[in-house]
């Protein structure tokens, strides 16, 4: 399993596609990710930044005047969803130019839906990769959008990380989390889908007490079609 993407595939293709020093690279990465200006980016984003930096001569893409990833941030358009429809339809032999295939891959976003990206590649392929629920996120994803300024691939990173910390580290009272949940007939995505809808930004709060609150609440509410079991002996 590849842990960095760029640009939809993995780093070190990229390096090899590109004539650059993977090796090098990493060096690099390890040596700058704790400095004051990226130890506070996602993953994705870090890449990002070190690689621009590491090959300032590349070309970027241009779209009205603008860088494209600037364009994207203005509009709200997910960069990696534009570049990579864009060097798919180069990959497939089209002669369109460069132009002509950003506009025609933003037009098709927003006819179709913004494919989310996460480091470099569909969220969709990498929750499947890596046993994520994709509906989970993606209602997370949308949640954040109406309520925060953050340019979207800050808010999926974010959501995407946000999800793994939480379904991967945490317990109720003790027990796994998931494990609780399918002895008490809970939804765990409920759970999930829960916190990160209205306690992930909440720093008066921490996440054990997070996770107990909600799980109390729908013991207590249980949703419709939910059973619950007690724990306690009868």
């Amino acid at each position: 399993m590849y842990k960095n993407y760029y640009l939809g595939i993995p780093l070190k293709q990229y390096c090899d596609e590109n004539n650059l020093s993977y090796k090098n690279i990493i060096i690099y990465m390890n040596k700058y990710r704790t400095a004051n200006n990226f130890k506070d980016l996602t993953d994705g984003s870090f890449v990002e930044m070190i690689m621009e930096q590491y090959q300032p001569f590349a070309p970027k893409y241009l779209y009205k005047g603008l860088t494209l990833r600037e364009y994207c941030k203005q509009n709200n358009l997910s960069y990696y969803s534009v570049v990579s429809f864009v060097k798919r339809k180069i990959a497939k032999g089209s002669t369109k130019s460069i132009d002509e295939l950003i506009d025609e891959g933003i037009k098709t976003i927003n006819r179709y839906g913004i494919i989310y990206y996460y480091k470099g590649i569909p969220l969709k392929d990498y929750a499947e990769q890596n046993g994520l629920n994709i509906s989970s996120i993606r209602s997370a994803i949308l949640r954040n959008q109406l309520r925060s300024n953050k340019p979207l691939q800050e808010i999926v990173d974010e959501c995407v990380e946000t999800y793994q910390k939480f379904s991967i580290k945490y317990y109720y009272n003790g027990i796994p989390l998931l494990t609780y949940c399918k002895m008490i007939g809970l939804n765990y995505n409920t759970v999930i889908q829960r916190y990160l809808s209205q306690y992930a930004d909440n720093t008066d709060i921490c996440i054990d007490d997070a996770i107990k609150e909600i799980v109390d609440y729908y013991i207590e509410h249980p949703p419709v079609k939910t059973k619950y079991f007690s724990m306690t002996n009868h």
